[in-house]
This record gives structure tokens, C-alpha cells and sequence, in this order.
């Protein structure tokens, strides 16, 4: 039995009459006549009987067209649901990327979009994570990686990795190599971006309670920027070791453990909070997700 016969017989029934029934269909009278025919033999029944103005059902007919009426109507609905959950995963979403995620998983990401949402469309903009977390708030982005916890509660967020930070310095700079404790960072000249930057929120926040102060010598609000600096012998910094083992100058700068006490900065996958997130943008934050597990994983 097949849908054509299922509609030929419900317009035959409706018509009343083999001619306007194929009129109403676009085909031809003989054709429709062969979809009734197997339909009948099919149920091996009679469904019509002819009468001096056309054809009507026989009691089976009639309760044969509940039975197609019903299928019919519960396909159309099915086809109609897939499609509007078709619709639901087009249009655009954007994503915020700190550079140093950016680095490791902008051609993945955008390349695992296109297979998976090919009616939809990415956008990824890379910042600090202040300025991303100001985005989501002002809702230009839909999600973002974000460094730490957001400073806000219009923000929510779910932790994806943990990682330590690391004094990064020069390579050939004369230091030994073993881990920095927080007494020694703050006795060299350092590069950091500027508060409310996370990283710079917790290294204050850690040297205050053992009553230090950290020695910035200079502000830098960019990554790229501040890695360069220090791998030309300028000052040292703090990053995790990720973002100088992805970054542009990894074979020229050393990373070396922080601690103790130990400092770690979360990597957290976040959305704006008074914003419910369509079906579009959960799919993204779950190739976002995947995404982060494979890159910590490697």
C-alpha cells in the first residue's frame, strides 16, 4: 500500500467522481483508476460502487476512510514537525573565543558546524574574556568560552577544563627550572592585562592574602601582544600552558608550574542568563562541549 493510493482514494471519495478526482490530482483518469484497483485488491474489498452521477463508498470504503484519513493526517503532522525542527536549527549563532581557544578550536569548530547545521551560519569573534562576557550581556554573542567565572549573574556558566597557570618567560632567560612560588613572582617585572582580567583579579587576589604586591611593569590587553613581549626578554607573564603551547611564539618562551600555592584558571563555556538559548544555540554549545573535552583529551 503506498501513500498515492491513500490520497487517490481520499480525493476519489471526496469528489465523488473518478473524472474530477483526477482533474483535482493532475493525472490522468486511467491512472487513477489503476491506484484504486490495487488499493482495492490490496484490501481485497470493493471501496466505491458506481451510481448514475459518479461513485460513492461501500460500507467498507467508509471505514477504510477513517483508517486513511487518520494515517494521512498523522504523516503530514510528522512532516511537518521535522520540518519546523528543521527551521529551528537555521540561521546564525556566534560564538566568543579567547585567542588562545581560538587558536585550537576555531577550524574544528567551524568545519563540525557546517557538517552538522548546514542551514545555519557561525560567526566567531575573539577577545579577552572581559570583553566577551560584556558581549553575552549586551547579547551580540550567543555563547563563549570565558576564562574563570563571570563577574556577573546575567551570565551563566558551566565549567569545561581546569588548568594551572605558569610563569612564562623568555626561553634562554636565566632561571632554573623548577616551579615559581608566589614569594618569588612577585619579585619580577610582569606583563599583564588589565583588572578586571581574571588572571590578574586572581594573582592580585592571591598575593594579597600573603601580603605581597605583584610588580606590573606593564599593561597589555591582548594576548598575542603580551606573549611577544615576553619572548623578547621584556618582562615575564602568567598563562596557562595551552595558550603558550598554541601561541605564536611557543618555541621561543618557557612555561613553568605556579605554586606553591598553586593558582588555576577555569575554562567555562557560558550564555547569557536572561536569554533562553534557542534549539540552534544549545546545538552549538554541544559541538562547543565536545569540542573542549577533545582539546583537553589531546
Amino acid at each position: 500500500m503506498e501513500l498515492t493510493q491513500l490520497r487517490s482514494f481520499l480525493q476519489v471519495a471526496e469528489s465523488g467522481s473518478l473524472s474530477r478526482a483526477a482533474a483535482a490530482l493532475g493525472v490522468s483518469q486511467p491512472y487513477l483508476s489503476r491506484q484504486i484497483g490495487l488499493l482495492e485488491g490490496e484490501l481485497r474489498t470493493h471501496l466505491f460502487y458506481r451510481h448514475g452521477r459518479g461513485v460513492a463508498l461501500t460500507d467498507a470504503g467508509q471505514r477504510f476512510h477513517g483508517t486513511a484519513t487518520s494515517v494521512l493526517r498523522e504523516l503530514d503532522q510528522t512532516v511537518r514537525a521535522f520540518g519546523e525542527a528543521d527551521d529551528a536549527l537555521s540561521g546564525r549563532v556566534s560564538v566568543g573565543l579567547p585567542p588562545s581557544v581560538g587558536r585550537s578550536l576555531t577550524v574544528d569548530l567551524v568545519r563540525e558546524f557546517a557538517a552538522a547545521l548546514p542551514r545555519a551560519s557561525i560567526a566567531i569573534v575573539e577577545g579577552l574574556s572581559t570583553g566577551l562576557q560584556d558581549a553575552l550581556v549586551t547579547e551580540r554573542l550567543d555563547i563563549a568560552f570565558l576564562y574563570d567565572r563571570p563577574l556577573t549573574a546575567l551570565v551563566t556558566s558551566e565549567p569545561v577544563a581546569i588548568e594551572p597557570l605558569c610563569v612564562v618567560r623568555r626561553r634562554n632567560a636565566d632561571c632554573r627550572d623548577a616551579p615559581v612560588s608566589l614569594a618569588e613572582l612577585s619579585t619580577l617585572p610582569l606583563i599583564l592585562p588589565s583588572a578586571p582580567h581574571p588572571i590578574r583579579t586572581m594573582l592580585e587576589l592571591a598575593a594579597t592574602r600573603e601580603g605581597r604586591a605583584l610588580r606590573v611593569a606593564y599593561e597589555v590587553d591582548g594576548v598575542e601582544a603580551i606573549l611577544q613581549l615576553a619572548a623578547a626578554g621584556l618582562a615575564a607573564t602568567v598563562a596557562n600552558a595551552a595558550t603558550v603551547r598554541n601561541g605564536p611564539y611557543a618555541g621561543q618562551l618557557r612555561a613553568d608550574p605556579l605554586g606553591p600555592p598553586a593558582i588555576t584558571s577555569t575554562l567555562s563555556l557560558a550564555m547569557a542568563a536572561r536569554r533562553p538559548p534557542t534549539a540552534l544555540v544549545e546545538r552549538t554549545a554541544t559541538l562547543c562541549r565536545a569540542l573542549a573535552a577533545r582539546l583537553i583529551a589531546a
